[in-house]
């Protein structure tokens, strides 16, 4: 459901554009049953009374399957391929997106759009996780060598871990990470 700020809230859980399309998909079927109701009224003076409801039925039985198919083209078939493309994505291709084909429903395009949005935001989550790796990892090797090479004083190993927070928190801003966040959680545990 939309967040529509503090006091307002939202009655129906599909959207405007799905309603009409399943609306449409109503129209398109009771025209063509009323087409069908004509269509018999004209048979049964051309062919035999106890032919006509089978020929009725048989339209309508057509007529299902049509709107069946169309229906799971129009709907179903899309997430299958969006299915698909989600699945190469989490392989590992972080920067891949979700394609938007003219054909699609505007409902499905409204929800390409926002997993794209999703997708975008989980690719700064991956890129500032192996940035903030190659930091970290960076600042220990760093920290290592010189612990290991020398001796040093309790203020001395502060100031190193110091300048490995501040680079820390520089690769998080970078990406407009909240830093608050983060430091209020490792202050709690240092504590």
């Amino acid at each position: 459901m939309q967040d529509l700020g503090p006091g307002k809230s939202k009655r129906h859980f599909s959207s405007k554009e799905l309603r009409y399309s399943i609306g449409i998909l109503v129209i398109i079927s009771l025209a063509s049953g009323l087409g069908l109701i004509v269509l018999a009224k004209a048979l049964n003076s051309v062919v035999s009374p106890g032919l006509t409801p089978l020929i009725v039925m048989a339209g309508y039985g057509a007529l299902v399957l049509l709107l069946t198919m169309g229906f799971s083209h129009r709907f179903i078939g899309p997430f299958q391929r969006l299915k698909m493309e989600l699945k190469i994505i989490l392989g590992g291709n972080y920067s891949g997106r979700l394609n938007i084909r003219q054909r699609d429903d505007v409902y499905i395009k409204s929800f390409i759009e926002e997993i794209n949005l999703l997708l975008n935001e989980f690719e700064k989550m991956h890129v500032l996780k192996e940035d903030l790796i190659k930091t970290v990892n960076k600042d220990l090797e760093a920290l290592s060598s010189r612990i290991g090479g020398q001796e040093m004083t309790k203020e001395d190993l502060l100031n190193v871990i110091e300048c490995c927070r501040t680079k820390t928190r520089e690769t998080l801003k970078k990406y407009k990470y909240k830093y608050e966040r983060l430091t209020e959680e490792t202050r709690g545990r240092m504590s």
